[in-house]
């Protein structure tokens, strides 16, 4: 029994040798979990986690350094943290991630006179270049039910790491996931084909494809003319890498038969307002402009006028006799 008791004695001094100080005399800790990176998200929480051994209320503040920057600086506000710890976060935005790079965070936490104790430094890398748009499409049908697809990655130096292939039954159709039959991890530069077999042999598909960078950054689209419904009424138009279409300034596709058919419909609308001003300056000219303006009104006014001539000159002839 003794030994036993000597035992538990000794693990017992050996625990509390072993647990670990949280803080330097602080009995507390911080944590700062590290967000998804690499990203294209100019926004996001960097979520921290404050924990107490003795109910304190805690001060904590948010520290950055920028891809550009040499030293840490704070934003956001300073926030309380309630007695005994707790959860909350910093969050990043478009004031803060501005360039391209990689980007440090960390949180300090103090309690009254204590000196702040810092978290780990967590990195986020930024990045807001696409991959090149895949290159060399071609479609073959094998059969009734199998369709090949052949295309090349940009030579993007490494950009591109996955390819996503999209399919519809219509011409024109969204880049979404709900026509999404494909993702395909692959480098820059690499030739690829795909086999598809389809469930319904009758009808004809229509396919297109697009790169994505480890941060989800997409690239144009190629393959069979392809279109995305647009909800901005008002949109510029710029030339797509897509073949037979037009990408709209939102990413949106809209085909270039119909961007034709819109700019027409335009080119018509302002010519009619055109036509409108042009008949409103012919009416300045009162009653009488409208009458010669009136082709059978102006044969009356001739007839008349004859007969008026006509008889002048019988009265004139009738007077020198």
């Amino acid at each position: 029994m003794k030994s036993i008791k000597y035992i538990l004695t000794a693990l017992g001094l050996f625990a509390l040798v072993a647990t670990p100080v949280l803080a330097e005399g602080a009995n507390f800790s911080v944590r700062l979990s590290a967000p998804k990176s690499p990203t294209n998200q100019t926004s996001f929480k960097l979520t921290y986690v404050v924990l107490d051994l003795e109910s304190r209320e805690f001060n904590v503040s948010c520290f950055k350094k920028g891809p550009l920057e040499t030293t840490y600086s704070q934003f956001g506000a300073t926030q309380t943290v309630s007695a005994g710890g707790n959860t909350s976060f910093c969050q990043a935005d478009t004031n803060i991630i501005k360039d391209a790079g990689t980007y440090s965070f960390m949180v300090k936490a103090s309690t009254g006179s204590q000196t702040p104790v810092e978290s780990e430094k967590v990195a986020v890398d930024f990045r807001n270049s696409t991959p090149d748009t895949p290159n060399s499409f071609s479609k073959e049908r094998i059969n009734d039910c199998e369709y090949k697809i052949k295309f090349r990655t940009g030579a993007d130096n490494g950009k591109t790491v996955k390819v996503e292939i999209f399919r519809s039954e219509n011409r024109n159709f969204g880049i979404d996931g709900g026509n999404r039959i494909a993702v395909i991890g692959i480098g820059s530069d690499q030739a690829y084909e795909f086999t598809d077999k389809v469930s319904n042999c009758s009808k004809e598909y229509f396919y297109a494809i697009r790169a994505l960078d480890s941060a989800d950054n997409v690239s144009g689209v190629t393959g069979d003319s392809i279109t995305k419904t647009i909800e901005v009424v008002s949109t510029t138009i710029t030339p797509s890498p897509t073949t037979g279409a037009q990408v709209a300034s939102n990413g949106s596709q809209v085909p270039s038969e119909k961007a034709g058919q819109e700019e027409s419909e335009e080119s018509k609308e302002g010519q009619l307002v055109g036509e409108g001003q042009t008949t409103g300056n012919s009416n300045t000219g009162g009653v009488l402009g409208r009458m010669t303006e009136n082709s059978s009104m102006r044969n009356w006014l001739l007839i008349i006028a004859g007969f008026i001539i006509g008889g002048l000159i019988a009265i004139k002839v009738r007077k020198s006799k």
